[in-house]
């Protein structure tokens, strides 16, 4: 069973906190859910928390929720706009 960090998620009956062992109750807004996290963030064990690492693209510092998580936001979102000139090329039909 993979074991996910704390987050935010949007809930058929408004938002909830994921990765909290089912601790959290429902919020009718994002910010009441941040709120409630930000409140409860000493009782999620040390392992499970968000912490702080540099983006592998730019180096700036952001909260990774974990090992698969290792760009920015920003950087993240920029992927796609990448120019073929740009964009690494990958040899193909390895991993397959």
């Amino acid at each position: 069973m993979t074991q996910h960090r704390p987050h935010i998620v949007t809930t058929s009956a408004g938002f909830s906190v994921a990765g909290v062992g089912g601790k959290a109750p429902k919020f009718d807004s994002r910010k009441e859910a941040e709120a409630w996290l930000e409140g409860h963030f000493e009782t999620i064990p040390e392992k499970k928390r968000p912490q702080s690492r540099a983006c592998m693209c730019c180096g700036k510092e952001f909260l990774s929720l974990g090992f698969h998580n290792r760009l920015c936001d920003r950087c993240r979102g920029a992927g796609g706009a990448l120019s073929d000139e740009v964009r690494p090329q990958l040899p193909k039909g390895r991993g397959r």
